[in-house]
């Protein structure tokens, strides 16, 4: 059995200071790019150019080349994302000229979407992108490449 609560006492006096806290995110790194192609029916056997940057606030990547260039060494998210018409389409993941991902999509009397995408270590100067190939590359402007550090790694080597 219990009784009633009786009234509130005086406030007490301030307790000692506790331990310091972990440190908080302060030099945080980071390296993104997002873009849509931009444009129908990209050239094939060469680096797809994305020329309609959406956020590339660290410039690792080039709208101009079609390129991301790795500066910081670490693990990175590469993915795309693809309107395919009229024509079917192949595409490569590259890293450094090495097919890392291939997608493909056979045209069907309509639009159709495709995506894929890679995680992958990088090097300081690594270089990704995207490519297709002779009559298989349908995607149209709307069409977008993105990719993100997820963690650095300083002490990665091939």
């Amino acid at each position: 059995m219990r009784g009633d609560v009786g009234l509130m006492g005086e406030k007490g006096e301030t307790g000692p200071q506790g331990p310091r806290g972990p440190f908080g995110l302060v030099n945080i790194i980071v390296s993104a790019f997002c873009a849509t192609l931009g444009y129908n029916y990209p050239a094939p056997n060469m680096p797809i150019r994305f020329e309609n940057v959406i956020y590339n606030g660290q410039e690792h990547y080039s709208a101009t080349t079609g390129t991301f260039t790795c500066a910081i060494p670490g693990v990175y998210f590469f993915t795309f994302n693809f309107e395919v018409n009229l024509i079917s389409t192949y595409v490569e993941l590259k890293k450094n000229g090495v097919t890392i991902v291939v997608a493909y999509q056979a045209y069907q009397n309509g639009y159709q979407s495709m995506a894929g995408g890679a995680i992958i270590t990088l090097d300081v100067g690594d270089k990704v992108h995207l490519e297709t190939s002779e009559n298989q590359n349908g995607m149209t402007k709307i069409s977008v490449f993105a990719g993100q550090l997820l963690f650095p790694c300083p002490t990665y080597s091939r």
